[in-house]
């Protein structure tokens, strides 16, 4: 039986996630948190509720933390995993625009990046007791430079570094972790890429890229990343990969696919 904590689980990536962990088997306990509290409680109302307890709220606030990990302990006992997955792509825009997109900034690293660090951070103790492991949802835009992506590029690549830094600070408590590039998917932020966003602050070619990769249904089911998120939430870390940042396909995740 395993305890996992899964953010953004209200569609996508997250609810991919929840679903896999949930169906590896009946003893596995979902806590499961995002701003839509009646999305998450319809899409997984099909699951014995036993096995899931709700948070809803914003990963960015502090409150909305201490409650996820309250509820998990009250309710379950322990934290086994941890899958940082909330995040968003706003601001998409060029940086010679950045004082036009200051707050738009400080709310995407809020979201993307100092959450969890406050939700890791929080929860180290529990972590420490089950010799858990960490999750973290990263992008190809960590090491790839796509224009007008400089603020959702650079909050991944801080989650990277994030990554690393617990790994090698948590070792010694048996604490592994790992970074994740879950490719192109077929989620409402590749629906936005396509619209109002891309139009924004995006090259032509590249939203072109975007465009072409719906049209020609190259984009990934959630359900791929989805189950190597969850596999390594439910099957620990090996050590090599311990504190370091793969793509979803990479040869050294395929017992986790």
């Amino acid at each position: 039986m395993s305890v996992v904590i899964v953010t953004g689980a209200s569609r996508g990536i997250g609810e991919a996630i929840v679903k896999h962990v949930l169906r590896a088997s009946e003893e596995n306990k979902v806590v499961v948190t995002s701003r839509t509290l009646s999305k998450m409680v319809e899409i997984y109302s099909g699951f014995n509720q036993n096995n899931i307890e709700y948070v809803g709220g914003d990963i960015s606030d502090g409150k909305t933390i201490d409650e996820i990990i309250e509820r998990s302990v009250d309710k379950f006992g322990r934290i086994d995993s941890i899958v940082v997955n909330a995040g968003i792509l706003e601001p998409v825009d060029k940086i010679s625009n950045y004082k036009n997109e200051k707050k738009e900034w400080e709310r995407l690293f809020q979201v993307n990046f100092f959450s969890a660090i406050e939700l890791v951070s929080k929860s180290i103790e529990y972590l420490r007791k089950s010799h858990g492991r960490i999750i973290f949802t990263s992008s190809g835009a960590s090491v790839k430079n796509t224009e007008g992506w400089g603020a959702y590029g650079a909050s991944k690549a801080a989650l990277n570094h994030l990554c690393g830094t617990i790994s090698n600070e948590e070792k010694a408590n048996g604490i592994r972790t790992i970074s994740v590039a879950p490719g192109v998917v077929d989620t409402q932020m590749q629906d936005d890429i396509r619209g109002r966003l891309g139009e924004k602050g995006m090259s032509l070619k590249d939203l072109k890229i975007f465009q072409e990769l719906k049209k020609d249904g190259k984009l990934l089911d959630p359900k791929v990343p989805g189950k190597v998120l969850g596999n390594l939430a439910l099957m620990g870390i090996e050590e090599e990969l311990n504190g370091v940042y793969l793509r979803y396909n990479d040869k050294k995740l395929a017992k986790y696919k």
